[in-house]
């Protein structure tokens, strides 16, 4: 509701974020306790500035980011036990090269 009411995208960040949009709402699927460090929500509010830059749908750019700092935190948390906010950072231009012409 609150987005409809400020006519914009509202993210909830939990375990599985949420994503509101005027007429629409959306779960990522994705998601992993080794995320929960600090900074981790800084780095994707600043992905998600990113992506909403870069590309024309804006819910479309909301729901990539959210989804792809997931999923980078769950190609890490297989290898360590916490993932940083710096190494989602570090990983995401070969995410985004290895994903730029697939649906993920």
């Amino acid at each position: 509701q609150a987005a409809a009411t400020i006519g914009g995208i509202v993210v909830v960040k939990s375990h599985r974020t949420q994503i509101y949009t005027p007429t629409n709402a959306y779960e990522n699927p994705l998601g992993t306790p080794a995320q929960a460090t600090g900074g981790m929500g800084d780095t994707l509010a600043g992905m998600i500035g990113g992506f909403v830059a870069q590309f024309a749908d804006s819910s479309a750019a909301v729901c990539a980011a959210v989804y792809s700092h997931s999923a980078i935190a769950e190609l890490l948390a297989q290898q360590q036990y916490v993932v940083l906010p710096s190494q989602i950072i570090t990983e995401l231009p070969h995410f985004m090269k290895v994903h730029e012409h697939k649906d993920v």
